[in-house]
């Protein structure tokens, strides 16, 4: 009998464990191989049905499925259980993908939300970072258009408006294209600054530079849910950036000139705070620019403060890198108590996390993110707060929504489905001796002629 034919009499079940060992198809799905996921899928899941009749399939996930075995759908775990969770833009937000994280969710037509790269990545968590944001560049449609510019006034009004950093919000606000810090990044220098704007918001921006030929940004910066969080880097505008020759490189080109613009107190200059690796500089003089700043590997001056200016003086080491700042300039972490760690260490290495003191800089390998109260907590204390790992997904979520297997002792978020025994809750892969599930996923003692309900924790809608 045709594989199409035997499949259309299976059940998901059964067709599940047949796909997931090869047996009745390769990885590569074809269209038939799809179509005839889908119709199963549809015949025993109404709400299945009803998603695919209503939203169209995002097409991110259309062209996956699409492409060469060998290329991005080598990445995917299971191209099945994708299609069914019927992953499609989200309505409220086209740039973001809604789906149908479980079977009670179907039942109770309920979708969560997410980007587009967070989806992407529980399917394919082995796929390189960079070869996952150039492909998710592609479908972001709504999030602002791309753009650089030249124009002295708009770089400042984009970083006085744009997402939060060192160089912008209160302390510059008053600050125009003569005097604020990033007024040394002139064009006729080879600057600019690419941005992304979105209902009327600049959403993202990257400092950019070309001299002889080479084009080059060290960082981007994206506008966080609230402005005292620091700026994540935006993955679209590096992906776009890249796209159009743009290197990301770790420091500045070495030889790249800055406006050298006295503040009127003595050997002292405007000056921003130099992102990436080097911030040497030498100030320099010629006939044509009169003086100018070169980034360079001569000692001169170091532009790392956060104050925006640039002053000769003996100042404080970074306990991090080691790099000397003015004292005002470092910020206390969990490690380093005695001077501080500078503002681009903080905003690279560190995470504001829970620990056992309270609310403090931690390094960012130790902390985790807990997906009930969007907060970080340092890992080694976050069960004092009641912030455990779902065994299942590896996410971390408050006590509240987990509930605890008594046959392993392992914790499940709320949306993972538990088996009750004897007012106790187990999972499918701990099952005690003599229970199991049958083909329809249902409960049974094996010792017992009556079925026993499965039971559907109540997941919170999101």
């Amino acid at each position: 009998m045709p594989a199409n034919q035997t499949t259309a009499t299976m059940s998901p079940e059964l067709f599940k464990v047949l796909y997931a060992n090869d047996w009745i198809s390769p990885k590569q799905p074809t269209q038939e191989d799809l179509d005839t996921m889908g119709a199963i899928f549809k015949r025993h899941r109404p709400w299945f049905a009803e998603q695919t009749r209503t939203r169209k399939c995002h097409p991110a996930v259309v062209e996956l499925l699409q492409t060469n075995p060998n290329d991005l759908l080598q990445y995917v775990k299971d191209w099945r259980e994708m299609m069914l969770e019927w992953p499609h833009r989200s309505q409220e937000d086209p740039d973001k993908v809604a789906y149908t994280l479980s079977e009670d969710k179907g039942v109770r037509n309920l979708q969560t939300r997410t980007t587009l790269g967070k989806y992407l990545r529980r399917h394919m968590p082995d796929c390189p970072d960079h070869t996952l944001r150039d492909f998710v560049a592609k479908f972001v449609i709504t999030q602002g258009t791309c753009h650089i510019t030249t124009d002295m006034p708009e770089m400042v009004d984009i970083i006085n408006n744009g997402p939060v950093s060192c160089m912008s919000g209160k302390h510059f606000s008053d600050r125009d294209e003569t005097n604020h810090p990033y007024s040394v990044y002139q064009p006729k220098y080879g600057w600019g600054i690419a941005y992304r704007k979105c209902n009327g918001e600049y959403t993202s921006r990257a400092l950019v530079h070309e001299m002889d030929g080479v084009k080059t940004f060290v960082r981007s910066f994206m506008r966080r849910e609230h402005d005292h969080q620091y700026s994540q880097a935006d993955n679209i505008l590096e992906a776009w950036l890249t796209a159009r020759g743009y290197e990301h490189c770790s420091e500045w080109a070495h030889g790249a000139k800055l406006s050298a613009i006295p503040t009127g107190e003595d050997e002292t200059y405007i000056m921003p705070y130099l992102d990436g690796n080097h911030k040497r500089v030498t100030l320099c003089s010629c006939a044509t620019h009169g003086e100018y700043f070169k980034i360079s590997d001569d000692k001169e001056f170091e532009a790392n403060s956060i104050d925006g200016e640039l002053r000769m003086s003996e100042g404080v080491s970074c306990d991090c890198c080691g790099d000397r700042y003015h004292e005002e300039d470092l910020h206390t972490v969990e490690y380093y108590q005695e001077s501080g760690a500078c503002e681009y260490c903080l905003s690279n290495r560190y995470t504001y996390a829970t620990g056992r003191q309270g609310n403090e800089y931690h390094t960012t390998d130790n902390v985790v993110y807990c997906e009930t109260d969007d907060k970080y907590y340092v890992a080694e204390y976050a069960g004092d707060n009641e912030v455990y790992e779902c065994d299942e997904t590896g996410s971390f979520y408050h006590i509240d929504d987990l509930w605890t297997c008594v046959g392993s002792g392992y914790m499940y978020h709320d949306d993972i489905t538990s088996h009750e025994i004897d007012n106790a809750y187990y999972h499918e892969d701990h099952l005690p001796d003599g229970w199991e599930l049958n083909s329809d996923g249902e409960l049974v003692d094996i010792n017992a002629t009556e079925e026993v309900e499965t039971v559907e924790p109540t997941a919170v809608a999101v």
